[in-house]
C-alpha cells in the first residue's frame, strides 16, 4: 500500500513539473516556429495559451486519479466482474480526459488565439495525449492495487512474471 501510494505520489510531482514548467518553456525555445503564423501576438500566445491549458489538463488528470484511487484503494476485486466492471470506467475517464483536453484547449488556445498554426494545434493536442498518458495511464498502471493493476490497457507490459 504504502509502494502505491508513493509511486502515485511521485508520478503526480513529475507530471506537476511537466506541466507547470517544462512544457510552458519548451513552447518558448524548441517550439517557437511551429506556433508563429500571421497576425498572431506570439508572446502573448506563450504567455497566456499554453501554460493555462497545461495547468488545466494537469489538474483534470489529478482529479481523475484522485478519484480512481478512491475508488480501487482497500478494495479487492471481488469477482472478475467487477474487474470488468472497473475496465469500463477506466475507459469511461479516459474519454472524458480527452473531452476535457478538447475544451481546455478550445477555450485557452483555439478562442482566444484563432490564428495559432495548424501545425501548432496539432503539436498542443499531440502533447495533451502525451500528458494524458503520462498522467492517467502510467499511475492507473503502476499505481493502482494488485487487484486492479490490469485494468488499464497495455499494463500487462509493466507486470512481472
Amino acid at each position: 500500500m504504502l509502494r502505491t501510494l508513493i509511486t502515485a505520489v511521485l508520478l503526480l510531482v513529475v507530471g506537476l513539473v511537466l506541466n507547470f514548467f517544462i512544457l510552458p518553456r519548451s513552447m518558448e525555445t524548441v517550439f517557437l516556429d511551429v506556433f508563429a503564423a500571421p497576425g498572431l501576438d506570439l508572446q502573448q500566445f506563450l504567455s497566456e495559451g499554453p501554460p493555462k491549458l497545461f495547468k488545466v489538463f494537469w489538474f483534470c488528470n489529478m482529479g481523475a486519479i484522485i478519484v480512481w484511487f478512491y475508488r480501487t484503494m482497500g478494495r479487492r476485486a471481488a469477482s472478475a466482474a467487477r474487474v470488468a466492471a472497473m475496465r469500463t470506467q477506466w475507459w469511461i475517464a479516459a474519454g472524458l480526459l480527452v473531452a476535457a483536453g478538447l475544451i481546455c484547449s478550445a477555450f485557452s488556445i483555439w478562442f482566444p488565439f484563432p490564428r495559432v498554426s495548424l501545425l501548432g494545434d496539432v503539436l498542443l493536442l499531440a502533447l495533451l495525449l502525451v500528458d494524458e498518458a503520462l498522467l492517467f495511464w502510467l499511475p492507473t498502471v503502476l499505481a493502482s492495487p494488485r487487484s486492479y493493476r490490469l485494468v488499464a490497457p497495455g499494463a500487462q507490459l509493466f507486470q512481472g512474471n
